[in-house]
């Protein structure tokens, strides 16, 4: 039997507030939420939250032209969807493949090189504070720019590359790109390796309600639908790749978004267990809940606590654009299925527009089974979860990354 997943019919769990969450969609279709937190936020109606990935996986996409190699690690190797266009991220793609004992150490060296090249930009920037301007000077600041814009994409390579790693050393290597849509088949891997070996129990159990939010209960979340169910794992579901997109992009944020929470919410537990011991329990005796700790954020918090770093931005980027194509165009798609924005139009009205394209061919899309698709979110999860240990790494060796911001198409919680 097909399942139709698009439209109104597929929901994924995202921070928000006990308040509305606004989404644009393409062609300035707004959408509102109004579910509490960790409430389900339509797919259809999810706007550009993914696709506004496309301006930065665009610009990527250019950088990569200009710097293509011949030495390009082959296709049929790749243990990765995305293309490497930093030297560094290419130097190590190549140890990868060649010589995997000296990843680690060349990705240390890398970190360090760039961190250091950062430093003495800085201290050059901080040397012409007060300079009269002139051309040199002008001159000087764009190649810092330059320069600046290439380091980061350099780390947003070396971090894509180590969450990589990371999938692969847990047997859950990162799935093969899908944009050329038709039947999709994922090949079985122990889900294990996507939950319980990354997450802590409190984290666990809502990546749990997130899976069931987005694929399980398509959008009823209150369908007793077991995770591990045989028959509803084989049914089958048409995808747009536009939601596809929009699927795997929101579900990253939420990986990265739960493990920042969840270190601090580990930490908390930690210090209040050896000083004052009643500190994280409920007014009934109970231990707090990591839920009911996100639930006491106030809005500037919850938005804080979702900033990406830039370079996270860029790695999440790479991803996407890898895996469902050419977002831009993705976009313009459904954007001309929808048409010109209507005021009265519902999110069913505009959702069926989108199921009755998707049957008609008129918009890419993939057959999958609901077991891959369960799959398909909980690498997304962990990509994001993994992203944010990544920048550990980063930080570690000094580098600054660049400041957090509400990636585009994304309105935080509104009081």
């Amino acid at each position: 039997s097909i399942t139709e997943l698009s439209g109104p019919t597929m929901a994924l769990a995202l921070p928000a507030h006990h308040a509305c969450t606004r989404l644009t969609a393409p062609g300035s279709h707004t959408f509102v939420s109004s579910k509490p937190t960790f409430g389900p936020v339509s797919t259809a109606a999810a706007g550009s939250i993914a696709l506004s990935l496309a301006g930065s996986s665009r610009r990527y996409g250019q950088q990569r032209k200009v710097s293509r190699r011949a030495s390009a690690v082959p296709e049929r190797w790749k243990p990765f969807p995305a293309e490497m266009s930093s030297p560094s991220g290419q130097k190590l793609v190549w140890l990868m493949k060649e010589n995997p004992g000296l990843v680690e150490d060349a990705l240390e060296t890398e970190l360090d090189r760039l961190s250091q090249e950062q430093q003495q930009a800085a201290e050059l920037e901080e040397s012409q504070k007060g300079q009269t301007t002139s051309d040199a000077l002008v001159l000087s600041q764009r190649k810092a720019e330059i320069l600046a814009k290439e380091r980061s994409q350099a780390v947003a390579e070396l971090m894509y590359l180590t969450v990589c790693m990371r999938l692969q050393a847990l047997g859950a290597p990162p799935v093969k790109p899908l944009k050329e849509g038709g039947w999709v088949s994922l090949g079985a891997v122990n889900l294990k390796s996507l939950t319980t070996d990354i997450y802590s129990l409190d984290a666990l159990d809502m990546v749990k309600e997130h899976l069931f939010q987005a694929v399980l209960t398509q959008g009823q979340p209150g369908m007793p639908v077991e995770i591990d169910s045989a028959a509803y794992g084989a049914q089958v579901a048409q995808v747009g790749l536009f939601v596809g997109a929009q699927m795997y992009a929101m579900s990253v944020l939420f990986g990265y978004f739960l493990r920042r929470v969840d270190k601090r919410f580990q930490l908390e537990k930690m210090m209040s267990s050896m000083s004052i011991p009643d500190l994280d329990e409920e007014p009934d005796g109970s231990s707090k809940t990591l839920k009911q700790y996100i639930e006491g954020f106030d809005p500037e918090r919850l938005q804080q606590e979702g900033l990406l770093t830039g370079e996270a931005q860029m790695a999440t980027s790479a991803q996407v654009q890898a895996l469902f194509g050419d977002l831009k165009l993705l976009q313009g798609q459904v954007a001309e299925v929808l048409g010109p924005p209507d005021p009265l139009a519902t999110q069913e009205d505009l959702g069926r527009k989108i199921e009755e394209a998707l049957k008609m061919g008129k918009l890419p899309s993939m057959k999958i089974a609901i077991s891959d698709m369960r799959r398909l979110v909980l690498e997304a999860v962990a990509f994001g979860a993994l992203l944010k240990d990544s920048e550990s790494g980063v930080e570690a060796a000094s580098f600054q990354l660049t400041e957090g911001k509400v990636m585009e198409g994304f309105a935080p919680p509104e009081q």
